[in-house]
């Protein structure tokens, strides 16, 4: 089973080569098709053999979402939205980690997978960070833009401590 996967990201990559020279693809949607190729050996593979195969599904998705970002960054102008962009466009790769695996479980393995979903929630926590520190870097005292990522440390940190001594 490992040859056939092995076997089918071979033909796929070859693949993708024959269309870069006849078709002449731009190099902004190399990663894209190659994580759709990542995608499409994750999906030919048996649903039994599934540790063994989100090993395919991970990099494609992150490969898929990088190359998203890729196309949009070479067709337009992203300017000061450059860096909210793309922690979006990462966190939603990680998203589609988190629903690709447990749409393929048949929605029993939700929490099975959960740190994508963790992950790409931190990234959406990123983006918009990231989009307010933008807009907002001249209307926000110095000392509190300086130290926003670590005044949020110590409010996520104050809330865990908080609702662990709730719970006992």
């Amino acid at each position: 089973m490992k040859n056939n996967k092995v076997a089918i990201l071979l033909i796929g990559i070859g693949i993708f080569l024959m269309m870069l020279n006849i078709f002449n693809f731009g190099g902004e949607s190399f990663l894209l098709i190659i994580g759709a190729i990542f995608i499409g050996v994750y999906g030919a593979t048996e649903v039994k053999h599934q540790r063994g195969s989100i090993g395919f599904l991970i990099p494609g998705c992150l490969l898929m979402s990088l190359g998203l970002f890729n196309v949009i960054e070479h067709f337009f102008y992203l300017g000061r939205y450059h860096s909210p962009i793309f922690w979006l466009i990462f966190g939603t790769g990680f998203l589609m980690i988190h629903l690709i695996h447990y749409v393929r479980n048949g929605f029993r393995s939700m929490f099975n997978a959960s740190w994508p979903f963790v992950v790409s929630i931190i990234f959406y926590c990123i983006s918009i960070v990231s989009l307010f520190h933008r807009f907002y870097q001249f209307m926000v005292p110095v000392w509190v833009r300086d130290n926003l990522f670590a005044i949020l440390l110590v409010g996520v940190g104050a809330f865990f401590l908080i609702r662990g001594k709730n719970e006992r």
